[in-house]
C-alpha cells in the first residue's frame, strides 16, 4: 500500500488542478452515484489491483417541483466538491474485493437571506464490497458478475459548526449503516468492436442515531463502447436512477426522492499500459422531484485508472 500511495496523492491533485479551472455543473446529490468509467469493468485476474481515483464539483441553483421548474426558494444555491477513490483487488480469477470511500472537501448551502452559508466537509461513508463471477463464457464473450457490500459511516456522530449541528444535506457521511446489491453483465461484439454493458445497483442505509433514514437508490445504467482505435474508445451510457424518499423522526420527508434519467457521453483514453482517463458529461434527459428540491444539472467528470 505505501508503494500505491504517491500514486493517490499525485493524481489527486492533478485532479484538483484540472477542476479548478473548469467551469462544469453537476448533480446536487449523493456522489455515489455511478461513475462513467468506473461502474464498466467486471473482476480481475487474482492479484491484480486496479485503482480509480475522480473527482466531482456540484453547483446547483433551480429548484423544481415534479418535472417542472418552481421559482425560488429558501437556499440561493448549493454546492460540494467531492474526491472519490475505488480500489479493487482480483482475490481470485472469480472473486474480488472492492472499496469505495471519498472526502468532501466542502458541502455547502447558500442562504438567500445574507447570502449566509453553512458549510461541512470531512469523509463520506465507506463501502467495501465482495464480487463473484455467476457466468463467464469466454467463447461468448459473455460475463455476468454479481456483488454484495455493506456501507460504513464514518462517524455516527454529526458534525457542528459553533456549537450547532448542521443540517443533514451538509453533513459528510449519512452517519448510518447500509447495504448495497448491484450486478453487472457484460458482452463484447469483437466483430463490431462494440463492448455492451447492463449494470444494476441497489443502495439502502438504516435509520442513523439522529433518527433519519435515507431513501433507498436504484440505478439501472447501459453503456455502448465503440473501439475508434487502439487508444481511444467512445462510450454512451444511459441511467436511470430511482429514489426513495428519506424518513426523518419516523415521518417520511416530502421534498425528497424522484425519478430520473439521464445521457452520458464518454471519451477514453489509453495513455499507458494499463492506464485510463476518461472525461464526460452527464446530461439530465428526464427529472421528477418529490416535492420541491434544487435540481440536477449538467455534470463534467474526469476519471483515471490504473491497473498493477
Amino acid at each position: 500500500m505505501r508503494t500505491l500511495l504517491p500514486f493517490y496523492l499525485s493524481f489527486l491533485l492533478i485532479v484538483i488542478s484540472v477542476l479548478s479551472h473548469s467551469n462544469v455543473w453537476a448533480q446536487c446529490c449523493s456522489p455515489g452515484n455511478p461513475v462513467g468509467g468506473s461502474t464498466n469493468q467486471g473482476l480481475l485476474n487474482k492479484g491484480v489491483v486496479r485503482v480509480l481515483t475522480f473527482s466531482k464539483h456540484s453547483n446547483s441553483k433551480i429548484y423544481m417541483q415534479g418535472n417542472k421548474e418552481a421559482g425560488n426558494g429558501p437556499l440561493k444555491s448549493a454546492n460540494y466538491n467531492y474526491l472519490g477513490m475505488i480500489t479493487s483487488y482480483g482475490l481470485t480469477n472469480k472473486i474480488g474485493i472492492e472499496t469505495e470511500f471519498g472526502y468532501f472537501i466542502n458541502k455547502t448551502q447558500v442562504s438567500v437571506v445574507d447570502n449566509f452559508n453553512v458549510k461541512g466537509y470531512g469523509f463520506s461513508n465507506i463501502l467495501i464490497s465482495l464480487k463473484g463471477s455467476i457466468v463467464n463464457n469466454e467463447e461468448k464473450n459473455l460475463e455476468i458478475t454479481g456483488g454484495l457490500g455493506i456501507n460504513i459511516p464514518s462517524s455516527t456522530k454529526p458534525q457542528q459548526s459553533d456549537g450547532n449541528e448542521l443540517p443533514i444535506d451538509v453533513q459528510s457521511s449519512t452517519g448510518s449503516y447500509g447495504i448495497v446489491a448491484q450486478t453487472f453483465i457484460y458482452k463484447n461484439l469483437k466483430e463490431r468492436k462494440l463492448k455492451l454493458f447492463l449494470i444494476n445497483r441497489f443502495e439502502q442505509n438504516f435509520t442513523n442515531p439522529q433518527d433519519y433514514r435515507p431513501g433507498g437508490k436504484f440505478y439501472t445504467s447501459v453503456f455502448v463502447s465503440k473501439s475508434l482505435n487502439p487508444r481511444w474508445a467512445a462510450i454512451l451510457q444511459i441511467r436511470n436512477e430511482i429514489r426513495g424518499k428519506d424518513i426523518r423522526e419516523d415521518a417520511v420527508f416530502n421534498s425528497s426522492g424522484g425519478v430520473f434519467l439521464f445521457v452520458a457521453p464518454q471519451l477514453n483514453l489509453t495513455i499507458a499500459p494499463r492506464w485510463n482517463i476518461s472525461i464526460l458529461a452527464d446530461i439530465p434527459a428526464y427529472r421528477y422531484y418529490g416535492g420541491t428540491q434544487l435540481a440536477n444539472q449538467i455534470a463534467g467528470s474526469l476519471v483515471m485508472t490504473k491497473d498493477f
